[in-house]
């Protein structure tokens, strides 16, 4: 197994950020769900964990950064300047967010 261990700075701000991460693992498993597990999402939905047959990825944003932990096949390592471009696209081109409702 390959080791990965990524993280690059978002640029955002917090909400903008957390909006961008969750659009950008729904588009993953909209483009890519057949390939792995149901996601398991943190409570607060700042990270999430991706699996698949001999591999796991784990993913989180905080204020600043994007981290991307886990481990795939040596075979798949390949992938990982386009899962990164992927994930920095996600974050570069993001989907329209609306103003937070005042209550």
């Amino acid at each position: 197994m390959a080791e990965v261990n990524l993280s690059f700075d978002h640029g955002q701000t917090w909400e903008v950020a957390q909006a961008n991460f969750r659009h950008g693992i729904e588009e993953a498993v909209k483009q890519h769900g057949k390939h792995f597990n149901p996601v398991i999402w943190t409570d607060d939905r700042t990270g999430a964990s991706l699996t698949g047959t001999g591999w796991a990825i784990n993913l989180r944003v905080d204020p600043t950064k994007v981290y991307v932990t886990g481990h795939v096949p040596f075979f798949l390592r390949f992938l990982e300047k386009p899962v990164m471009q992927f994930i920095e696209k996600s974050f570069k081109t993001p989907p329209a967010v609306p103003p937070p409702v005042k209550s």
